[in-house]
């Protein structure tokens, strides 16, 4: 299993074919003038590869948020999935958007989107929260 994308956007759809269209993607940082901070809309999107042509085994994906401060986990998804190609001459896969809505984010510093396959980390997005002036 391969990572071929992991990030955050405005707003992400995927369609039948294997095609995502996304707006707004590349999301590191969300500022406000006061915490909490709400924000209404975020989407999480990845993309896996499998190393082997015809995948017999199925992946137990997980998304969670946390601070990494030992405060609990701000958002969890977790989905078994199997990875398929709609054409053989093309590498199996798994695509996932998660939409984050509300977003809702107690205080201001970094958080960690952690994407993990069988209960194995294998990548994490930074998402920074900041304080801005009115």
């Amino acid at each position: 299993m391969r990572v071929a994308f992991f990030f955050l956007a405005d707003a992400a759809q995927a369609s039948p074919d294997g095609k995502i269209s996304v707006l707004g993607a590349g999301i590191e940082g969300i500022g406000s003038p006061s915490f909490p901070l709400v924000h209404p809309y975020l989407a999480v999107v990845l993309k896996l590869w499998s190393e082997e042509p015809e995948p017999q085994k199925e992946w137990v994906l997980t998304v969670a948020l946390s601070a990494k401060d030992g405060t609990p986990e701000k958002f969890r998804y977790q989905q078994v999935v199997q990875p398929t190609s709609i054409n053989p001459a093309f590498r199996p896969s798994a695509t996932l958007i998660l939409n984050v809505t509300p977003l809702q984010l107690d205080l201001p510093g970094d958080y960690f989107f952690d994407l993990s396959v069988d209960g194995n980390v294998v990548d994490t997005i930074k998402l920074t929260a900041k304080l801005t002036k009115r």
